[in-house]
């Protein structure tokens, strides 16, 4: 199966709208969900890698040195 962002970027796949979809949505709405839910691993994994590499500054302890254990120092 295609990521579907790199799907919607490059045009290369034509996903076909989905047909099990209630009248009230949008035959697009799956594929909007599928962009959503890659966007917030996306967004999910940054957040954490900025979290994990983040260092104390001004008195204000990171999180690597709050639980150091989690690191094994």
């Amino acid at each position: 199966v295609e990521h579907p962002v790199i799907v919607l970027a490059t045009g290369a796949v034509e996903v076909p709208p989905a047909t099990d979809a209630p009248a009230a949505f949008s035959p697009e709405t799956r594929l909007a969900t599928e962009v959503g839910i890659a966007a917030a691993d996306c967004l999910a994994q940054a957040v954490l890698g900025g979290v994990l590499a983040a260092e104390s500054i001004a008195g204000i302890p990171s999180y690597r040195d709050v639980l150091p254990g989690a690191f094994g120092r």
